[in-house]
C-alpha cells in the first residue's frame, strides 16, 4: 500500500493539475470573447439579415431576404455580404438616408466637392456621368460649372484641382510621345475603344447607364479607383 505522504502528494497533484486547466480554460475564454468583440467592432458585420432590412420597403426587403435565404448559422457568408454591398450600393441616396442616416453617406470625389450643398454635389456628379458629353466639352462644362456654383475655398479648390489636372495631363501627353511608334498604334487603338464605349453608354436607355453605373462604382468601391497607368490613362 502507498504511504500516507505519498497518497498526500498525489491528491495534491490531481488538485494541482485540475486548478491549472481551469485557468487555462478561463484564459482562453477571455480570449475568444475578447476576439468576438473585437470582430464586432473594427472586423467585418456579424452574419445573417441586416437589422436595417426591417426599414425597407416590401419589395426591397424580399430582394434582401432572397440573398440571405440559404445562409445557415455557423456558415461562412463572404458572398452574402458582398451581394448586400452591391444591394445597398444600389439604392438610391433617399433609401440610404433612410436606412442609415446623414452619417452613412461618405463623400466620394474630389475635395473641392466635400461639404458644398448635396444639390450642387449632384450637379457635378450628374455631369460626371453623362456618356453623351466627350472629354474636352466635359471639361469645359466643369470649368463653367465650378465658376456659377462654387464660391470661396471651394472654388479656390477647385482651380488648384484644375491645374493639378493640367499637369498631370502634359506629364502624359510627354509619356504617349516617347512611345515607340508600335507602342502608339496600340495607345491610339485603346483610344479608339475607349471612345466606342462613350458612345455605347450614351445611346444606352438610361436605366441601363442607371445599372451599370452602380455595378462599377461597387467595383471601384471594392478595388480601389487607381491601379498604375490605369488610372493615369482613365484621367486623360
Amino acid at each position: 500500500m502507498p504511504s500516507p505522504s505519498a497518497s498526500f502528494l498525489n491528491v495534491l497533484f490531481v488538485i494541482i493539475i485540475y486548478f491549472r486547466m481551469r485557468f487555462f480554460l478561463v484564459c482562453a475564454a477571455v480570449l475568444v470573447a475578447v476576439a468576438a468583440r473585437s470582430n464586432r467592432h473594427h472586423g467585418k458585420p456579424p452574419c445573417g439579415m441586416p437589422k436595417f432590412s426591417e426599414k425597407l420597403a416590401t419589395e426591397k426587403k424580399t430582394e434582401l431576404e432572397a440573398i440571405w435565404k440559404d445562409f445557415k448559422e455557423g456558415e461562412e457568408c463572404d458572398e452574402e455580404r458582398e451581394k448586400t454591398k452591391e444591394f445597398v450600393s444600389k439604392l438610391s441616396d433617399e433609401e440610404r438616408k433612410g436606412l442609415f442616416g446623414d452619417h452613412h453617406k461618405h463623400h466620394r470625389g474630389p475635395h473641392f466637392l466635400k461639404g458644398v450643398p448635396e444639390e450642387v454635389r449632384d450637379k457635378f456628379q450628374t455631369l460626371f456621368r453623362d456618356h453623351t458629353v466627350d472629354r474636352e466639352e466635359k471639361h469645359k462644362r466643369f470649368h463653367e460649372m465650378a465658376m456659377k456654383e462654387l464660391t470661396g475655398d471651394k472654388l479656390e479648390e477647385f482651380l488648384k484641382f484644375e491645374k493639378t489636372m493640367e499637369e498631370r495631363k502634359a506629364e502624359w501627353n510627354k509619356k504617349v510621345d516617347a512611345l515607340s511608334v508600335d507602342a502608339r498604334k496600340v495607345y491610339e487603338q485603346l483610344q479608339a475603344l475607349r471612345e466606342q464605349k462613350r458612345k455605347i453608354l450614351a445611346e444606352a436607355k438610361p436605366e441601363i447607364r442607371k445599372e451599370l453605373d452602380a455595378l462599377f462604382d461597387h467595383h471601384h468601391h471594392r478595388f480601389g479607383r487607381h491601379h498604375g497607368h490605369h488610372s493615369e490613362e482613365r484621367r486623360h
